[in-house]
């Protein structure tokens, strides 16, 4: 029986609760960085971690095995981590953002604005991005004297 599409806010957290979000997540990015190969060299992929991901020590190996296997040059990939998924094991999510950015690998930090962070926290992490969530922004023209 065919589902149709499935959006990530409903196939993610199964993912999580059934313990194949690594895997899942590694099938995925290797996948699209053997289709981004071909892509201009200005280019460059994001993709997303999972908050699980961000405790599991060996994130930043299985990336990296990904991208050598697969020929993508690091520097062309942008990994984004929520702020949620951040705040969970901020020591873990720390190492793991550190080992990534040292090889040339670019993490930004997704919908800033929704978790309890803050800004001077934000300022240990060396993110290259920082993504302000729709909902913390979207009504700023409206709210002003």
């Amino acid at each position: 029986r065919d589902l149709g599409s499935v959006p990530p806010n409903v196939f993610i957290p199964i993912a999580e609760e059934r313990g194949i979000i690594g895997p899942l997540s590694q099938l995925v990015l290797r996948k699209a960085t053997e289709a981004a190969r071909s892509w201009p060299k200005d280019l460059f992929l994001s993709f997303n971690l999972s908050p699980s991901q961000l405790v599991d020590q060996n994130t930043g190996l299985h990336i990296l095995a990904i991208l050598d296997r697969t020929g993508f040059d690091p520097h062309r990939l942008e990994i984004e981590i929520t702020e949620t998924g951040l705040m969970n094991d901020p020591a873990s999510a720390e190492k793991i953002v550190a080992d990534l950015r040292r090889v040339g690998i670019r993490v930004s930090l997704d919908d800033f604005g929704t978790g309890q962070s803050s800004l001077g926290r934000l300022r240990e992490f060396h993110f290259d991005k920082l993504k302000i969530d729709r909902a913390f922004v979207s009504s700023i023209l409206d709210d002003r004297p």
